[in-house]
C-alpha cells in the first residue's frame, strides 16, 4: 500500500526519529492485517464526529458515550490517531503534506481494523476518522477552482461509520471557543490556519458537506447545549439503524 511505502521510505532516511523500532513493527502489524482481510462487512455501528477544531467534538464524544451507557447500551470513544499512534504525532504533524497525511491514514487503518472486529453489542464514537483526513488532505493541496472537480469514493480497506455527523458552527462561535481552550491547550499549526485563512475555512466546509463519499453523512448544528446535540445524534443513529 502507498501509504506504508511513503512511511518508511521517511523513516528509513529519517534522522533522530525516536521509537524507530517501535513504528516499524506498527507498519508490519498493518501490513499483515491488509493482507489478512478478507472482506468483512465494511458499515459498522459507529459514529464518527466530524467538523473544524473548537466545534465541539470531544464534548460531545463524552456525552454521547455517557448517555449511552446510561441507557444500557455499552459504548467507547476512540480519538484520532489511535493510541499506539499517539506518541509519534507530534513529530509527523512537522512533516510535509504527504507525510503527515500518510501517518493519519495509518491511524484510520489502525481504527477500521478495530471496528471491523468490535462485538455487535457495542457502538463506537469516533473524534474523527477517515473524512477529516482527506478533507485536509484535499484543502491543503488543491486550488479552490479544481476541489468542485474532485471524486472520491470510500476506501475499501476502510469500516465505514453507520453515521458520520459533521457538526457545524458558526465562525464567531468557534473562535469563541478555541479562545476559551487556548488558555490550557496549545493551538496547533492547523488551528492557526483555520482562524486565519477564511479560504482554507470554505474550501473544508465544501469537501466535508459536497465531497465525502457516504450517503450517512449528516450536518449537525453544534450551537445547541451538548445534550440537545447529543440527543439529535442519537436520533439519527436510530434512524441509520433501522434504515
Amino acid at each position: 500500500m502507498e501509504t506504508l511505502q511513503i512511511l518508511r521510505k521517511h523513516i528509513d532516511n529519517a534522522e533522530n526519529f525516536l521509537d524507530m523500532e517501535i513504528f516499524i513493527q506498527i507498519l508490519n502489524n498493518v501490513e499483515k492485517q491488509l493482507a489478512d482481510d478478507e472482506g468483512s462487512e465494511r458499515l459498522v455501528r459507529c459514529i464518527d464526529l466530524e467538523g473544524f477544531d473548537a466545534c465541539g467534538k470531544s464534548t460531545v464524544a463524552n456525552g454521547l458515550v455517557q448517555q449511552l451507557n446510561e441507557r444500557g447500551q455499552t459504548s467507547r470513544l476512540l480519538n484520532s490517531p489511535p493510541v499506539k499512534l499517539r506518541r509519534f504525532r507530534s513529530y509527523f504533524d512537522e512533516q510535509d503534506e504527504l507525510v503527515r497525511r500518510a501517518y493519519y491514514f495509518l491511524g484510520n487503518l489502525i481504527t477500521s481494523f478495530d471496528l471491523k472486529t468490535q462485538s455487535d453489542s457495542i457502538i463506537t464514537i469516533l473524534d474523527r476518522y477517515w473524512p477529516s483526513t482527506i478533507a485536509y488532505q484535499i484543502a491543503g493541496k488543491h486550488n479552490p477552482e479544481t476541489i468542485d472537480e474532485i471524486q472520491l469514493s470510500w476506501p475499501k480497506c476502510l469500516a465505514e461509520p453507520i453515521l458520520i455527523a459533521y457538526i457545524t458552527v458558526d465562525e464567531d462561535e468557534r473562535c469563541r471557543r478555541l479562545n476559551k481552550r487556548s488558555a490550557t491547550i496549545a493551538v496547533t499549526d492547523e488551528e492557526k490556519q483555520l482562524a486565519e485563512q477564511a479560504e482554507f475555512r470554505r474550501q473544508l466546509d465544501f469537501i466535508y458537506r459536497h465531497k465525502i463519499p457516504s450517503s450517512h453523512l449528516r450536518i449537525i448544528d453544534g450551537t445547541p447545549a451538548t445534550e440537545t446535540v447529543v440527543n439529535n445524534i442519537l436520533d439519527l443513529y436510530e434512524q441509520s439503524i433501522e434504515n
